[in-house]
């Protein structure tokens, strides 16, 4: 999806209200064109509602600009993701919860080095972690080798 076509933006009732969408006047993108993403954008044949569509696309947008921003800065894009519910009722989907940049990680030197520090600085919830932008795709940060357990020391 293209998003500099002139839309509307979402709105949300506030205080877990719902999230829609309403076409301005001459806008490509109208309440069809909306109903025709959600379809296409279907996972076992169930067709998510269009919040969820919309919280997907605002999240896309987020975490591109984001890159963009970072990347023009010199900088290496990371951020932390948490487990959510897909719209099939799936614990597989992850949402972005927070984004911050690093200096640029270009060694596997610095890489394990963000990670030990990401690691001792973050609270880790079960299924939160963070991730990398790599320039093709998010990666994962987990150490390289598992530290060493103190059992039994």
């Amino acid at each position: 999806m293209r998003h500099d076509l002139p839309a509307h933006p979402p709105e949300n009732e506030v205080n877990g209200g719902q999230t829609s969408y309403r076409a301005v006047n001459f806008s490509p993108f109208t309440a069809r064109a909306m109903a025709r993403h959600g379809w296409a954008c279907r996972v076992n044949v169930r067709t998510p509602s269009d919040e969820v569509v919309l919280d997907v696309l605002v999240a896309g947008y987020d975490n591109a600009t984001h890159v963009a921003q970072a990347s023009r800065a010199g900088r290496s894009p990371l951020r932390l993701v948490a487990p959510g519910v897909d719209v099939t009722g799936d614990n597989d989907a992850y949402t972005t919860v927070d984004l911050t940049t690093a200096p640029a990680v270009t060694t596997s030197a610095q890489r394990d080095a963000r990670v030990a520090d990401l690691l001792r600085q973050t609270p880790r919830y079960d299924g939160q972690r963070w991730q990398l932008w790599t320039g093709q795709r998010w990666e994962d940060l987990r150490p390289t080798s598992a530290p060493e357990s103190a059992a039994g020391a």
